[in-house]
């Protein structure tokens, strides 16, 4: 029994780590800012005439 619970806990801690962000790793958030930020950069700078 205490077989069952060592696995449940030790596989419900990695489903949980797996959701974080690492350093090499960004999350949702990041990506979605660094891309909202990347177009509107884009669009800056093919707007400018002389480009």
């Amino acid at each position: 029994m205490g077989d069952i619970h060592a696995l449940f806990s030790y596989s419900r801690c990695w489903l949980f780590l797996g959701c974080a962000s690492t350093p090499q790793q960004e999350s949702t958030g990041e990506y979605v800012d660094d891309t909202a930020l990347i177009a509107k950069v884009k669009t800056a700078i093919f707007n400018e005439p002389p480009l």
